[in-house]
């Protein structure tokens, strides 16, 4: 399952999408800059607060504020267990629904995002178009529906406006009914799964291989409503585009790595120690690559021997042991 499968089942079943940033810190794991950027802060403060401590997941704190200003998060079932917290701690923020429909359009790609408004208190909001071919669109909606009959009550919504042809994507299956799948699919709309489509890179959604292969079977499911010279190319052109990149990428790696391991060396023969000239970051990597900063996320999140090779160049040891095999 790709990373951010928590944070999807928590704003599914959080129906406010709002909390304090400890719990986003916790749904969100490694992908904690991508969700911060999907975040706002709002004028309202908590009135409880996640108990942290291992084994204790989905105990809430009360929180108190004492009249010389301090913040205090008490377990009204241990008093011993207490926590003091800053006026930050106890900021809510919630899910930007704008940020999150433009960053589902961003990472899927094949998605042209809508200019509806957009209801804060809807369950049902219109990410965009899928466009597989000039002249032809199907829409894209996300259903945030915390229960098996509002998800229901939403698909035949769409089905009484008469919407044939459209991908409705949900954060997970949770709530999908039995029978909700084949409906859905019995009107031509494909359900969809954020879990598995989209992952949390260091800072951004990316699209995973399971898109691709959604995409297909909503077009097998469409065919008659497509050109009959439609072919699911664009995929294709798109995955060899992203192959090109982490090549260039694992590319301008190697190199570095063979040269930090000429200033290792020297800094060995200087009596300094086995020390590197600097730390190589992704944007720096971007620019050696000549690719640009949002590339490398999608490549990293598509190619692991991309983030085990960036290892290798920030470490000394690493470095001129990878160097030494190539002399080899």
């Amino acid at each position: 399952m790709p990373t951010g499968a928590s944070f999807w089942k928590f704003i599914e079943t959080r129906a406010s999408r709002a909390a304090v940033a400890a719990e986003w810190r916790m749904v969100a794991d490694a992908g904690l800059p991508a969700v911060q950027g999907l975040l706002a802060p709002l004028e309202t403060l908590a009135e409880d607060y996640p108990d942290l401590r291992p084994g204790s997941s989905g105990r809430r704190m009360r929180i108190v504020r004492h009249s010389d200003g301090s913040i205090v998060a008490i377990d009204e079932r241990d008093y011993q267990n207490r926590v003091v917290l800053g006026h930050g701690d106890v900021v809510l923020h919630r899910v930007d629904l704008h940020k999150l429909r433009k960053s589902i359009a961003d990472a899927l790609g094949d998605v042209r995002i809508s200019r509806t408004s957009i209801d804060e208190g809807s369950a049902t909001l219109q990410v965009g178009t899928w466009e597989p071919k000039k002249g032809v669109s199907f829409p894209v909606y996300l259903l945030l529906c915390g229960h098996p009959r509002r998800l229901r009550e939403e698909l035949l919504a769409l089905v009484s406006a008469q919407i044939g042809g459209a991908i409705l994507l949900t954060p997970t299956r949770t709530f999908w009914a039995e029978d909700f799948d084949a409906t859905a699919r019995q009107w031509k709309m494909l359900p969809v799964p954020l879990c598995e489509v989209l992952t949390l890179s260091a800072a951004s959604l990316v699209a995973t291989d399971a898109w691709e292969e959604y995409l297909q079977a909503f077009a097998q499911m469409i065919r008659k409503s497509l050109p009959g010279s439609y072919r699911q190319s664009k995929p294709r052109a798109k995955r060899a585009e992203l192959t090109a990149k982490i090549e260039k990428l694992k590319k301008a790696l190697k190199e570095y790595i063979y040269s930090a391991r000429d200033c290792v060396v020297a800094s060995i023969d200087a009596n300094r120690g086995a020390a590197l000239p600097k730390t190589l970051t992704k944007v720096e990597l971007a620019k050696l690559a000549e690719l640009k900063p949002y590339h490398i996320s999608r490549c990293f999140a598509a190619d692991p021997q991309l983030r085990r090779l960036l290892e290798i160049a920030n470490d000394p040891e690493q470095v001129l042991e990878f160097g030494r095999k190539r002399r080899g």
